[in-house]
This record gives C-alpha cells, structure tokens and sequence, in this order.
C-alpha cells in the first residue's frame, strides 16, 4: 500500500528507535463502498466507488504509552509492552472542482512526525501532463495534514494543492510546481485549528535560459546542508540525471533560479529510473554529503 517510509530494523531484528524518530508509519487503506438503493426491489445497491482511508500503525514489541495504558501498581520499569495497533485518522478527499478521481500516489513526512503530505494522480489521466516516452504519472496535487497521534485524528491544513512534489524543511513546506518551473516555500504558524502561511517562489532555471525546454524536473530534495537535489530528465531521451542546485536560503536572498548551468550532476544509465533516495550521516564539520540511491 502507499505508506511513509518504513522503520529501520537493527542487526538484531528489532525495529531500530531512538527517542528522536517517529514510532509509527502512516499509510492508505482502500475499499470499494456501495450504498443500498431505497426501493421495493431486495439487496439493490447504488454504483460502488473507491473510498481512501489515512490510517496510522504503530510499531509492536514495545513500552505502551503512559497516555493510553498504566497500571497503579506498576512501576516505570513494569510497563506492558504491546503489539502493533492500527488506527483510522480521517478520510481523504480524493476529488475537487478540477480533478473529479485521484489517487494517493505517495507520502512525505516531516522529521516530527507530525506533519504529513499526501501526493496524488489522476485516477483516469489525459496524459498531457507525461511525456510520451514515460509511462510513470506525475503527481497532480498534494494535501498537508497535521497528525494528533494521541486521539488518532488528523486537520486538514493543505487541501488538494496544485504541485508535483512536496517535502518539509522545518516548519515549512517547499513544492514544485505542476509543470516543473518553479519552487515555492510557505511557512505554516499551526495553532489549534488555524494556520498562516506565506509564500515565497524561486524558478528552477535562470529565465530565458534554453533549459527549461531541454530538461524537465521531477523530484525535490533537500539535504542536511541546505542544498537542494534536484531529479530532472533530458527530453530528447528521458534519461534522469541528480543535480545539485541552490540553498533554501536563496528564497530569502532574492536569488532568481535554483540553477545557474554548472552545477555537479549525476546521470543515470539509460533505462535507470529513481526509486528512492536517502542521505547518509556524516561526521560533524564535513561539508560534503553523502547520499544512497
């Protein structure tokens, strides 16, 4: 199913956490729903259709929350440990005035947790947006929810935000736009139910420069350092190449694109596609990052 990332496992088979990482992974369940007809004819129902579901699960074999189970005879070292439990957290909008059936494509989480984003694609696409030689959809939009993990409830931040990727750097989202031509970053000042954000854009290339013809951009990442990876592929070809782009900083510092033309890439063999990417930790004071395909 389509899930956040998954938890890591230790050398000795237990799922591998520290006090810093999230304990839970966050994933759709899907299932066909049909509503029974009011008529005089027995067990007739109305057109099924697709209904998705945010749900929660949370890792076993381990201390059970003092919130939710605590004995009044037990003491901190006679906690319970439980198995894995899994809850629903609310049910995604999968339509809107300009995309009437979507599909959950992916799931980016913030370092806390407690922010998710919810990319989607066109259930039945006209494929104007995908090249003819890549088969692979392109995400349409995306929804940013923030998680209550304690009651298992999630509010709606983003709803159904044009842009075909997403990902968080702090308190703030940064995404790329529908047609890969620009960035833009919105801060999110989340209280109760209400948010503020403000927005700030950058292009991805220099304007009027013969790039943005030649390439298009997929994928945005963001390292350690602050530096962009941007995934982008050549037309004339469809072969993807990593190139390391701009800071964050540059939406602060007026910058007018994210590349400038003599970046570092990285070129995938033909046929060769992305399928995750993860940066490696590195000792203190290295500036240069590390990164696993």
């Amino acid at each position: 199913p389509v899930a956040s990332t998954s938890l890591g496992v230790s050398s000795t088979g237990f799922v591998s956490k520290t006090e810093k990482m999230v304990d839970n992974v966050i994933h759709i369940h899907s299932q066909f729903y049909s509503e029974k007809i009011q008529s005089n004819i027995d067990n007739q129902y109305d057109v099924p259709f697709l209904r998705q579901w945010l749900c929660i699960t949370n890792i076993g074999d381990r201390k059970i929350s003092s919130k939710r189970v605590k004995s009044q005879e037990a003491t901190d070292e006679q906690f319970p440990t439980g198995g894995a439990s899994t809850g629903i957290l609310c049910e995604l909008i999968c339509a809107g005035s300009e995309f009437t059936s979507l599909l959950p494509q992916r799931i980016e989480r913030n370092m806390n947790g407690n922010l998710c984003a919810i990319l989607f694609e066109e259930r039945f696409s006209s494929m104007q947006h995908c090249r003819r030689y890549d088969l692979d959809q392109e995400s349409v939009v995306f929804s940013i929810y923030q998680l209550e993990t304690d009651t298992n409830t999630a509010i709606n931040l983003v709803n159904l935000q044009k842009g075909r990727d997403v990902i968080f750097n702090g308190n703030r989202y940064i995404y790329l736009d529908r047609d890969g031509v620009f960035v833009e970053q919105s801060y999110l000042q989340i209280s109760n139910d209400t948010h503020k954000s403000i927005s700030q854009k950058v292009c991805v290339f220099r304007q009027g420069s013969k790039c943005q013809e030649k390439f298009a951009v997929h994928r945005i990442f963001v390292l350690v350092s602050g530096q962009f990876l941007l995934l982008i592929s050549r037309k004339s070809d469809a072969r993807y190449c990593l190139v390391l782009g701009g800071d964050v900083k540059c939406f602060d510092d007026d910058s007018q694109s994210l590349l400038g033309g003599k970046e570092c890439k990285f070129w995938f063999k033909e046929g060769e596609k992305l399928i995750s990417l993860i940066e490696l930790p590195s000792s203190e004071g290295v500036d240069k990052s590390n990164i696993a395909i």
